[in-house]
């Protein structure tokens, strides 16, 4: 694992931030990185936590890709009292000089990022299931497909019953966990070629395709009932 800190020179600015104050927001403009000398920072896509980085680790990187100042497409938050050293590009570069696999241990955190953002982009993170955007998506791609092929597809909403009644009364941790059982049990109830997602709270959507006709729905409605009545030990 590369040294970060030893890399860097005493002369190099340190900053302080206090627990819960932004070191940067999504939409900011600049051309810097930074590495952590203490304390622990938060990463946030939107409201969703990419990642938390400790000492001796490095954000705020994806802006060094950019030609002048861009806006960040994510905020950095100081999750503790914390110290931080602020890197220009100019700066950056006469590291790599002297260390010439910092650029390639750069590359690989910010695909590791990237990828994850996708995923965020993309998925619940309570759930990892497809989220409302993604289902869509693949709605349209299933319509197109039906169109050519024939056949019928069917979308169906699994709305729980009193799942606010869960988080108001047992707290939302309890009500995630209930959220991730279920998601892998209908997961392993349909066909790799269904899809589900997390629509909202406690609504699942499903898509079915290929069915030769629809008379194979009241079947699966059934199998949905009976995962979701079987019991959730917290």
């Amino acid at each position: 694992v590369l040294d970060f800190l030893k890399i860097l020179s005493t002369a190099d600015p340190v900053q302080t931030f206090y627990a819960g104050q932004p070191i940067f927001r999504a939409g900011d403009r600049g051309q810097s990185m930074y590495v952590v000398r203490l304390g622990s920072v938060q990463i946030l896509v939107g409201s969703l936590v990419l990642e938390t980085v400790n000492a001796n680790s490095i954000f705020g990187e994806m802006a060094l890709l950019d030609e002048g100042e861009q806006p960040r497409s994510a905020t950095a938050v100081a999750l503790t009292d914390c110290e931080v050293v602020e890197i220009g590009r100019d700066r950056l570069l006469e590291i790599v000089r002297e260390h010439p696999t910092l650029g390639l241990h750069l590359s690989a955190i910010m695909v590791r990022r990237l990828r994850a953002t996708t995923f965020l982009t993309h998925h619940d993170p309570v759930t990892h299931l497809p989220n409302r955007f993604r289902f869509l998506e693949l709605c349209g791609t299933a319509v197109m497909r039906c169109e050519r092929r024939g056949g019928c597809m069917a979308l169906m909403i699994i709305d729980l019953d009193n799942f606010r009644s869960v988080n108001d009364s047992l707290g939302s941790a309890v009500g995630d966990e209930v959220l991730r059982v279920l998601a892998r049990r209908l997961s392993r109830t349909f066909r790799a070629l269904d899809s589900l997602a997390r629509w909202h709270g406690g609504v699942f959507a499903l898509l079915v395709e290929e069915l030769p006709s629809t008379d194979g729905l009241v079947a699966v409605a059934q199998r949905i009932l009976e995962t979701v009545q079987r019991p959730i030990p917290i």
